[in-house]
């Protein structure tokens, strides 16, 4: 087992040994004997997002080199008591901003700016490939969006055809144009298309199993958005299911295959009755299954499935709440993250399991959390406080903001609350604007003192 600490009492030790029962407890920030200035809180990590290989053999981890840029390292963990490491990648005006293992020897990275304001950055972006061992570095001038999980090394790219194009990995869009996602050979830069035409209007995101084969793509096209599936054989491509693209609420947002060949989605929160909810969908009928696959009271859907590829098992689902968390699946692995959380009290522990199935390693990222929520902050507030919020928002729902209320009056905070039942997340009714802001000049006023006076305009000569 591997256990990666972000602590930052433990930042600078960053990898450590962890095989057998043993696993060693380690310092979090809460018992640290003095307060951490505000500073460290932004500074950028020295180490960050750690990825174990497939084979559980090596470890990518963003680190930072002198100037301050952040680079790409791999650490060989072979023998984990005495780990190597080497800079597979650096890029000299920019920061590598992400990185995944394409197979166990070659990555593929994406460089940007990190810590820059918009006038100060300088130099190129993009995706790159290379080596572990910092070899074979090539440009890929593709739109980069992940690995493929078939054990082909390669990537998905999506190459655009007409429009205006911008994105990255996580979001991609073209205006007055179409994508086409394709195999691409990080070595040779070879891609070819992944679908045949013809294929349905305005494409706009396109989904592929374990199996490298491309299922399913969403199109939008006039506020609607779209899923069809292709055809068994040349022809057109069947509509399943369709929405408005301004009403996520009873809509239904795609999460991806899993490696266990199902498609999950997520179910919007007028279809629950609460927040929004991890469901799978029949591609066959374009059906979701009502019994939510996991669902976090008080909180919509937000995480990652927690994948075996080489069995096609779904080992989990992790998910953020307040804090991270995860519910697994499979035995084994629900019983290692007991033993980790019984070894490294008060911590959020992240467990990743090496992608191959054929490895006794896993990675576990472990970071401080504690007494995350206001709410378990409520007994310490002393100060007034102005407690605002819309009865309509769905980002954040109400009962976060009731919630934290009854814990503060339960302590008896001087609270004033302002609730427009109308609005969602943020004012747009003028009459509500206009009384916020008249609630805010008189909370300053009574708790700050009264506001200054507005000086007179200078005369012009």
């Amino acid at each position: 087992m591997i256990c990666w600490n972000k602590t930052l009492a433990a930042v600078a030790a960053g990898l450590l040994s962890c095989g057998g029962a043993a696993l060693a407890a380690t310092p979090v920030p809460g018992m640290l004997a003095s307060a951490i200035p505000a500073e460290r809180f932004e500074a950028p990590p020295d180490m960050d997002r750690p990825l174990l290989s497939p084979n559980g053999e090596a470890l990518a981890v963003l680190v930072r080199d002198t100037s301050g840029r952040r680079e790409l390292a791999v650490i060989d963990i072979t023998n984990p008591d005495q780990p190597k490491m080497n800079i597979a990648a650096h890029a000299n005006t920019a920061d590598v901003a992400d990185a995944e293992w394409v197979d166990d020897s070659r990555l593929v990275f994406w460089v940007g700016h990190e810590n820059e304001s918009l006038g100060d950055q300088r130099g190129i972006g993009g995706a790159f490939a290379v080596d572990r061992t910092g070899e074979h570095m090539r440009q890929l001038h593709f739109w980069v969006r992940g690995v493929l999980h078939d054990g082909s090394g390669t990537v998905v790219a999506y190459r655009s055809s007409g429009g205006a194009c911008s994105g990255n990995q996580v979001r991609f869009h073209c205006e007055g144009g179409f994508v086409i996602p394709e195999r691409l050979d990080t070595r040779t830069a070879i891609a070819r298309p992944m679908v045949d035409p013809p294929l349905p209007e305005h494409p706009a995101d396109w989904y592929i199993d374990g199996a490298g084969q491309v299922r399913a793509v969403t199109t939008t096209n006039g506020g609607d958005v779209s899923l069809y599936t292709p055809p068994a054989t040349p022809g057109p491509w069947k509509k399943i299911a369709q929405y408005k693209s301004h009403d996520m609420a009873n809509g239904f947002g795609v999460e991806g295959f899993g490696a266990d060949g199902r498609f999950y989605v997520t179910l919007g929160s007028a279809t629950t009755g609460g927040a929004d909810t991890l469901h799978v969908m029949d591609l066959a009928t374009g059906k979701i299954a009502p019994e939510a696959i996991i669902s976090v009271k008080g909180f919509d859907f937000t995480g990652s499935l927690a994948q075996d590829w080489a069995h096609h098992k779904v080992l989990g689902v992790h998910y953020l709440a307040d804090a991270a968390g995860t519910v697994w699946f499979d035995p084994g692995m629900q019983a290692l993250q007991d033993r980790v959380d019984a070894a490294l009290p008060g911590l959020v522990n992240h467990i990743d399991a090496a992608s191959c199935g054929c490895a006794q390693r896993v990675l576990v990222t472990s970071w401080s959390d504690r007494q995350a929520s206001p709410i378990a902050q409520a007994a310490r507030i002393t100060r007034p406080l102005m407690l605002a919020h819309g009865g309509l928002d769905r980002r954040v729902p109400i009962e976060h903001a009731d919630r934290l209320r009854s814990a503060l009056e339960a302590n008896h905070a001087p609270l004033t609350w302002v609730l427009y039942r109308d609005e969602g997340h943020g004012w747009f009714n003028p009459d509500n604007r206009a009384d916020w802001l008249r609630r805010m000049e008189a909370f300053l006023a009574a708790n700050d003192g009264p506001l200054p006076a507005a000086a007179a305009p200078a005369a012009k000569p």
